[in-house]
């Protein structure tokens, strides 16, 4: 039998995840809330905003691509 295709495992991961997330929350709604404030709260915010980060500077070399095509001396 072949190798899963990537997509698949990452559907089956996504399910899987949903899945014990519910029944976690269900079984036992307080247990997560210290490691949720202090940890998981912390570490997405940092995601969001190294994401917004890059989306700027991607913007910014477009702008600077786009002047740089109609004739403007810009240099980032």
């Amino acid at each position: 039998m072949g190798e899963m295709k990537l997509s698949v495992k990452i559907i089956i991961g996504l399910v899987l995840g949903v899945f014990v997330g519910l029944v976690l929350n269900l079984a036992f709604p307080d247990a997560f809330g210290g490691l949720d404030k202090y940890v998981l709260t912390p570490i997405g915010q940092m995601f969001l905003k190294l994401i917004k980060m890059l989306v700027v500077r991607a913007k910014k070399e477009d702008g600077a691509q786009a002047l740089n095509g109609l004739g403007v001396i810009f240099s980032c």
